[in-house]
């Protein structure tokens, strides 16, 4: 019979990177798109102490029953751009500990009770009128 000897095994040796680690602990993949933004812009932030009234409503028309607080009717004009209500939105979000979305110049927070909403807005130093019963 033929007796071979036994193969050695083969040793491969492969470097690849795909990922790096910068300064500030954040995993950058290669492929991914650096977003950087400029230094002189900062990004847009709320005061503390918010000025004006805004009034709420209670909906559930078409929502599938579910009962959710519109804010709307923003009487402070800086209250009305997009960045200013999804941080609000994000802010209320958090301190309700519901869900909640910006469409058009509307708050819609998906929560049943308007008193927690109107608690926490009159912290912030806003006057909130509700409206719709």
């Amino acid at each position: 019979m033929n007796q071979s000897k036994p193969k050695k095994p083969v040793k491969l040796e492969i470097q690849v990177q795909l990922a790096e680690v910068k300064n500030d602990s954040r995993v950058v993949l290669k492929n991914e798109k650096k977003q950087s933004t400029p230094k002189n812009e900062e990004p847009f932030a709320l005061p503390d102490i918010l000025k004006g009234t805004v009034s709420c409503r209670r909906e559930s028309k078409g929502r599938g029953g579910r009962t959710v607080c519109i804010l709307h009717d923003f009487s402070e004009h800086s209250l009305r751009s997009k960045d200013a209500l999804k941080i609000m939105c994000s802010r209320l979000n958090n301190s309700l500990a519901c869900g909640g979305t910006v469409e058009d110049s509307t708050l819609i927070i998906q929560l049943e009770d308007a008193a927690k909403v109107t608690q926490i807005l009159n912290s912030w130093g806003l006057k909130v009128k509700r409206t719709g019963g």
